[in-house]
């Protein structure tokens, strides 16, 4: 099984709502689009406060970044999201990451140190560039 992980955006909808609908910029709205479609696929939200999110998991808006994190913070994050997901997924083999460098990078570094094939299609990509990749691989 393939699990996609999604970053959260700094655009969010005032108030509680499933995390799937809190977040309503143009890109998570694209790269969420692009998880459901993959509907053998386990797909979950990045979160710099809620660290590993069930899309269906109602939260609070929040601002919050890992841009405002040291690198120390950022990898104690990613530590705890990788521990979420190792709990959240019984049987996986690979994972893809739709998210930007400060989010990405040390989360990828230690799912690759513990074995699991990471994908990171995104990567060096600008926003326009990503969101048409978006577009284009969405089934």
């Amino acid at each position: 099984m393939k699990v996609i992980l999604v970053s959260c955006s700094k655009q969010k909808q005032p108030g509680r709502h499933p995390a799937y609908l809190l977040y309503n910029s143009t890109w998570f709205n694209l790269a969420r689009a692009y998880a459901d479609a993959n509907r053998d696929c386990a797909w979950f939200i990045l979160s710099a406060k809620y660290h590993l999110l069930k899309p269906e998991t109602a939260i609070e808006a929040y601002d919050q970044t890992l841009h405002q994190m040291s690198q120390t913070q950022r990898l104690a994050w990613a530590e705890k999201v990788r521990d979420e997901l190792l709990g959240a997924v019984a049987i996986w083999n690979q994972i893809e990451v739709l998210a930007g460098r400060l989010y990405r990078d040390p989360l990828v570094k230690l799912l690759k140190a513990a074995g699991y094939e990471v994908s990171e299609p995104l990567a060096g990509l600008g926003i326009g560039q990503q969101q048409q990749w978006l577009k284009e691989n969405t089934k």
